[in-house]
């Protein structure tokens, strides 16, 4: 089962940061598209493991969104990988 995205997590995009006398979160400095990419398509993957999400308008929107914004900037194995999702999304339509 894939877990949430927690703090620590590789695909977590911010990190704590003392300012101050308190701590924030700011974006990660090694953060990229690539992995905000990664991180789109894991969410993705946690929503695509619960059979009962399958066919809805959300998880549906969800691919197509992502498609639509991440497609142009992703390296070839993240296109494949959203070609797989959108056929998918789309034979539940």
């Amino acid at each position: 089962m894939i877990e949430p995205i927690q703090l620590g997590d590789e695909f977590f995009p911010y990190v704590e940061a003392p300012i101050g006398s308190k701590k924030r979160y700011i974006r990660r400095p090694d953060w990229d598209n690539g992995k905000q990419i990664s991180l789109n398509l894991r969410t993705i993957d946690y929503f695509m493991q619960f059979e009962d999400r399958h066919g809805s308008a959300a998880l549906i929107n969800l691919i197509e969104g992502y498609y639509i914004t991440d497609y142009a900037n992703a390296d070839k194995a993240q296109q494949a990988r959203y070609d797989r999702l959108l056929t998918i999304s789309q034979s539940w339509t």
